[in-house]
């Protein structure tokens, strides 16, 4: 049984989620209330580069990686994830270690920590959200179109994010599991 709300949880798509916004994600729900979700998708980088999108941002340092896509709605809108829990003005702590933000200052100062050679900084920069009216995730979790999962630090900055998904889904579905996963040919008991 999944939680009513499910801030700083992962959405994990169900294997029959056709929807080529969201098939094979993992996304990370940000807010979670009566009015609806908003969450990013912690898994598909792009091909464009940070330094290329935030080119605009004065005094930002150069940093290394790609933008991931973090929904289909406002491609524009840039997020920020990150754990860098000493900053100022971190943003929100979505879970134990993540913190979301869309302010350039807190890119400024993350990227500044990344720069200066700032131990252990772990980032995630994201185009855009998913977001679900309200009901509409309900509904989506009702037909099992979603998994869910409570979001770990760990796996939000996993270094390879075309295995995510795999790897978030065998955690999620072994809480729906009846009856252990059984090793081995079933016909030996």
């Amino acid at each position: 049984m999944s939680p009513r709300w499910l801030s700083g949880h992962f959405l994990v798509a169900g294997r029959n989620l056709l929807d080529p916004n969201f098939f094979r994600t993992v996304v990370l729900i940000l807010e979670h209330n009566e009015q609806g979700a908003l969450g990013l998708v912690v898994n598909r980088p792009t091909a464009l580069e940070i330094n290329t999108v935030l080119a605009q941002v004065e005094d930002l340092p150069q940093v290394e990686g790609s933008v991931f896509l973090g929904g289909p709605v406002q491609p524009g809108a840039m997020f920020l994830l990150h754990n860098v829990s000493q900053l100022d003005s971190p943003g929100e702590e979505v879970c134990p270690g993540v913190f979301a933000a869309s302010h350039v200052n807190v890119f400024r100062q993350v990227f500044q920590a990344v720069a200066s050679g700032y131990e252990n900084v772990r980032y995630r920069v994201c185009g855009g959200y998913a977001g679900w009216a309200p009901n509409q995730l309900e509904s989506e979790l009702a037909r099992a179109d979603w998994l869910t999962l409570p979001a770990s630090a760990e796996m939000v900055f996993d270094s390879d994010p075309y295995e995510l998904w795999e790897l978030a889904y065998e955690k999620a579905a072994q809480q729906y599991r009846l009856l252990p996963h059984l090793k081995g040919n079933p016909q030996w008991n």
